[in-house]
């Protein structure tokens, strides 16, 4: 009778390992679920291998919503963020986009984008080329 204990005890391995299957399947479901309706994904909690404790997504079927890269910025910010542009340039002129960026502070791409909206309208001349472009009125 050696044959039923090895058919019983493959088919407890068997029937585990397919309830671990479902349980994992409706985990994802759910997952799949609460991100489709806007909720936030489901955690448990893992021990690192330090011993501390985190929380860590149940499943990673589904992936992170993408923020907007780009916003659009309304025609008064632009027409500001030029104005201060051609204000610190009229007082300090022949400096390179990123001695103008640290003088003036704020976003980095605003502020790139501000100066090719200058150039475009040549109300600023440069001297250069890429890096070493410096500005002048």
């Amino acid at each position: 009778m050696p044959n039923t204990t090895l058919r019983e005890h493959l088919n407890a391995i068997i029937s585990s390992a397919v309830s671990h299957a479902v349980d994992q399947s409706i985990a994802a479901y759910k997952l799949v679920l609460m991100s489709g309706l806007g909720g936030g994904a489901p955690t448990k909690s893992v021990a690192k291998s330090n011993g501390a404790p985190t929380t860590t997504p149940t499943a990673t079927l589904v992936k992170a919503k993408r923020k907007k890269k780009f916003a659009r910025r309304n025609p008064a910010e632009l027409a500001t963020t030029a104005a201060t542009l051609l204000e610190f340039i009229q007082r300090s002129p022949g400096l390179r986009s990123e001695q103008i960026v640290k003088g003036i502070g704020g976003d980095a791409e605003a502020l790139a984008d501000g100066l090719k909206r200058l150039r475009a309208s040549k109300k600023v001349t440069t001297k250069g080329n890429k890096r070493a472009t410096t500005y002048w009125v």
